[in-house]
């Protein structure tokens, strides 16, 4: 009851509505948050999560072909008889790549590793893609491919040509044999070494013999290598576009830097230094679970407290 001056005025009111009304707010909060949660949940899980792995895949795919370009470059320089520029002969071996029976990064590889032992681009490039034609055409590729260019780099470094290398090249190119009939009318390395058939002239005309070859057909496989590689190298644009905004290399190398000066720091104190700074991270690392620890015991120390004055408390 309240007083206003000499009037006297009894308030009676009841907040039942208010109570609802609170208890409905309530559930429409709890509602909305949970909501949320899932939609947090579902964004996470079907866009941030697919987002960090592309831009994972994309830096992956960047660095892997920046890898192979700097070593192709350095090469491609460095070897007498190449015209153009080595961004020209890595368009041009992309292209070879489209052919069945060779992948750009096998084409890159392999044209690398003919250079080295004294093969032009140019040359690696036309002995890779009539070989890689002719393994396609016995429904062989990749890892056949591999082989022969080994045994090529082997008779070039060598300056001869001997049975071993013919012969590994045989076992997955068959068509070689009747090729070095026709370029010499033999196919004994033993008659090529007699006629004096040099390493460069064995390659030269084996691989004018292959190109005379009918050309493979491509199929479903080679589409879908095709689109692997098409992939790799859309990934691998992203992936620069990602370093150079974010300064990606910047960041690694800072942490790398810093994670050297750490670790020769640590090893200039005295033993009695590191002893201590061990023990130290110890306990900081043995303060985590204990922390957790402390928190639930005195979550269940309240809760049991609850529970007991709730025991207690005399019923009304």
């Amino acid at each position: 009851m309240a007083t206003i001056g000499d009037v006297k005025v009894r308030i009676s009111a009841t907040i039942k509505g208010l109570q609802v009304g609170l208890k409905a707010a309530e559930k429409r909060l709890n509602s909305f948050a949970k909501a949320s949660n899932k939609i947090g949940q579902q964004a996470s899980r079907n866009l941030t999560a697919p987002l960090a792995l592309v831009g994972g895949a994309a830096l992956k795919s960047f660095a892997d072909l920046e890898k192979l370009t700097t070593g192709f470059t350095a090469v491609f320089n460095d070897t007498a008889g190449n015209i153009g520029t080595a961004a020209e002969e890595l368009e041009n071996l992309r292209k070879v790549a489209q052919d069945p029976g060779l992948s750009f990064q096998q084409a890159v590889q392999g044209s690398l590793n003919l250079q080295a032992v004294g093969f032009s681009a140019d040359q690696s490039r036309e002995t890779l893609s009539a070989f890689g034609n002719a393994l396609a055409l016995v429904g062989k590729g990749a890892v056949e491919l591999d082989g022969v260019t080994l045994a090529l780099q082997q008779i070039a470094a060598k300056g001869k040509i001997s049975a071993e290398e013919i012969n590994q090249i045989g076992e997955r190119v068959p068509q070689i044999r009747t090729a070095l009939k026709n370029a010499f009318g033999t196919a004994s390395s033993e008659e090529l070494q007699r006629l004096g058939i040099t390493a460069e002239q064995f390659v030269v005309a084996v691989t004018e013999q292959l190109q005379k070859l009918p050309t493979a057909t491509s199929g479903l496989s080679n589409s879908f290598e095709n689109l692997r590689a098409d992939l790799s190298f859309s990934l691998a644009q992203i992936g620069e576009d990602i370093n150079e905004t974010f300064d990606i290399q910047g960041v690694v190398d800072r942490v790398s830097e810093f994670l050297t000066r750490l670790v020769d720091g640590f090893k200039s104190l005295s033993d009695g230094a590191k002893k201590s700074v061990l023990i130290i991270l110890g306990l900081i690392g043995a303060g985590g679970p204990l922390l957790l620890a402390i928190t639930g015991l005195g979550a269940a120390i309240s809760t049991l407290g609850g529970i007991i004055n709730i025991a207690l408390s005399p019923i009304t």
